[in-house]
């Protein structure tokens, strides 16, 4: 049966990504607010700010790279969804909760 299960800090979770394939890492943060993401350039920078983020490290590396947005964050154990990721750095990636986008577009997982 699809589910979906609230992302909670200290939860281990896994993603295929395009760029970084499969990676491990764990959940640092939820409802994070003032989130700050450039859409543009260092040159012309596009500021975009998001709360109610969630925040992941790699285990072993980074979790993600440019490329990986979009991908499904599972947590590791069940392989059920808990997250979308959307930004990241060096360091930290950035994602939303599944579950709250699904709500806001009222979509359910098949």
């Amino acid at each position: 049966t699809p589910g979906l299960k609230a992302p909670v800090p200290g939860m281990a979770v896994t993603k295929a990504g395009r760029t970084t394939g499969v990676t491990r890492g764990v959940i640092r943060a939820i409802r994070v607010r003032g989130v700050h993401v450039n859409y543009g350039s260092s040159a012309q920078p596009v500021i975009a700010t998001f709360d109610n983020a969630i925040t992941i490290t790699g285990v072993g590396g980074p979790f993600s790279k440019p490329g990986d947005s979009g991908s499904v964050i599972l947590e590791q154990s069940s392989g059920v969804p808990v997250a979308l990721l959307f930004a990241g750095d060096a360091t930290t990636t950035t994602a939303c909760d599944i579950a709250a986008a699904c709500a806001r577009f009222n979509v359910h997982p098949i």
